[in-house]
């Protein structure tokens, strides 16, 4: 698996890497799915796991139904299908604090 970083040179993942990369990825493709069926969606923890992926999040008072999960992966699929540019970036706490603030993330 290939990476580019922010300056542009192009990277080898390494083999033991990939699995994770992809399963981080596919975490923020969720939130993504997530918030764009709910957009009052908060989001707390999602990491990657040795099993796969999660996300905490907070949807007020809506239950999630088999249903909707259904819709969810309907929603991950139109996402990548955008081909959307994913960017990594490094803020200083304080900013990153602030910008997830600005967002309305309150976790």
């Amino acid at each position: 698996m290939k990476v580019i970083y922010s300056n542009g040179t192009v990277g080898e993942c390494a083999p033991e890497e990939e699995l994770h990369v992809l399963r981080h990825t596919a975490a923020h493709i969720m939130a993504q799915a997530i918030k764009r069926l709910w957009p009052e969606a908060k989001f707390a923890y999602g990491p990657a796991t040795e099993k796969g992926f999660y996300y905490d999040v907070d949807l007020g008072d809506v239950k999630l139904t088999d249903e909707d999960l259904a819709k969810i992966e309907s929603e991950m699929k139109k996402i990548t299908k955008e081909n959307l540019p994913l960017k990594s970036y490094i803020l200083p706490r304080d900013e990153a604090i602030s910008l997830m603030r600005d967002r309305g993330e309150i976790y």
